[in-house]
């Protein structure tokens, strides 16, 4: 009941996600117009207030569930359901069914909600099924033991921070129904050594790879968006020539005339990048602690 009311009172999701950008927001940015050192400060100011107000709503929104079955916590909407957090952390494989039964009604399984695996660091493989269509903010982040995730070809977004600090990922399959990738998905997966985007994809934020062992970057050729064109291990975004994210063994081709925000910023295995002549401009935290 406290999570309904706390609900209808706003949209948590999008208040972290307000909290969240804040402090990531650089002062000079490709998405936005140039951000003035006075109204940075004052975000600076308004992210600490929002900070005693998100620690005190957190435990309210996260203990709350309308039932758990087969171990699996789950809040209802219409005729859907939400995987989400409860009183015991996830632990070990689990498979997410398509659809679940409750009180003699049945409720398709059609997403994963905000945290609703933070930090479970016992769990170690999850199948996430075709019903789902959404993975949502954090939903996965900081599950260092988790090594193997299946994502179910109905996905069409992977919210911001979803997978963020899964050291423990050496590979992801993003199924070609999946159109957005929000800020800092992958942030921080250190083992993951390659990444494939597919036709579907239009939309990547910020710093979604940083931080990651990537050594292998590819574009499938259907893609209208982004190429990654002449085989250069890094993602070009195609309209605008602009290299968006990098890695250790990219090679910048000379039709490109941007280095976009962030591209190869934590690249801790970067040790050398050639830039041609066609570069014409290099984003905001480029290369920010490529150490």
């Amino acid at each position: 009941m406290v999570q309904l009311v706390a609900r209808k009172l706003f949209d948590f999701p999008r208040f972290l996600r307000f909290f969240y950008i804040c402090g990531h927001v650089p002062l000079h940015s490709q998405k936005d117009s140039v951000i003035l050192l006075p109204e940075f400060t004052k975000i600076i100011i308004m992210k600490k207030q929002l900070l005693f107000i998100l620690l005190a709503l957190v435990p309210l929104v996260a203990s709350a569930y309308h039932a758990c079955i087969d171990g699996i916590y789950y809040n209802f909407s219409g005729n859907e359901a939400t995987v989400t957090s409860g009183d015991i952390k996830y632990s070990s494989g689990l498979v997410i069914p398509e659809s679940i039964t409750y009180s003699s009604k049945t409720y398709s399984v059609t997403s994963i909600g905000f945290q609703a695996f933070f930090y479970c660091s016992g769990l170690t493989s999850v199948t996430i099924p075709n019903s789902v269509t959404y993975i949502g903010i954090s939903a996965f982040s900081g599950c260092s033991g988790l090594t193997s995730v299946t994502i179910g070809n109905s996905v069409t977004s992977i919210g911001d921070g979803a997978f963020r600090d899964c050291s423990g990922l050496t590979s992801v399959a993003i199924p070609n129904s999946v159109t957005s990738i929000g800020y800092e998905a992958f942030f921080g997966c250190t083992n993951l050594t390659s990444i494939s985007i597919p036709n579907s994809l239009t939309s990547i934020d910020w710093r979604v790879f940083s931080g990651c062992g990537l050594n292998s970057i590819s574009v499938a050729s259907g893609n209208t968006a982004y190429d990654s064109r002449n085989d250069c291990n890094a993602i070009i975004e195609t309209a605008s020539n602009t290299l968006i994210v990098g890695c250790q063994n990219s090679v910048i081709p000379n039709s490109v005339t941007s280095i976009g925000d962030w591209a190869f910023s934590y690249c801790s295995g970067l040790t050398s990048v050639t830039i041609p002549n066609s570069v014409t401009s290099i984003g905001g935290g480029a290369f920010a602690n490529c150490i």
